[in-house]
């Protein structure tokens, strides 16, 4: 059984997408930014997803599914407003550039 994520683990996870979304704009994936972040901050919680049908490195359609397995239940919606911050945010880089 993995340690699930908390508030302060979302807010620290998607700092770090901010920052990739800010150094290669649209040149990343969500699913591929989240995974490489999850990678450095847990380890375990990256590894239960690799490879798992809701893998969402490659399909950021697998976000919200992903989200389900790993984060406690209390903060499910917190980190899904985060996503769609991000969403919003990767779309405006997209239209930037």
């Amino acid at each position: 059984m993995i340690n699930k994520l908390k508030k302060e683990d979302i807010d620290y996870l998607f700092g770090l997408v901010n920052a990739d979304l800010n150094a290669y704009g649209k040149g990343v994936r969500l699913g591929q930014s989240i995974m490489n972040n999850l990678r450095a901050i847990n380890y375990n919680i990256y590894s239960f997803l690799t490879n798992d049908i809701d893998d969402p490195f490659y399909i950021d359609e697998n976000i919200p599914k992903a989200f389900e397995k790993v984060i406690e239940k209390e903060y499910y919606n917190y980190a899904n407003d985060k996503l769609l911050e991000a969403k919003i945010k990767r779309k405006a880089y997209a239209i930037k550039f």
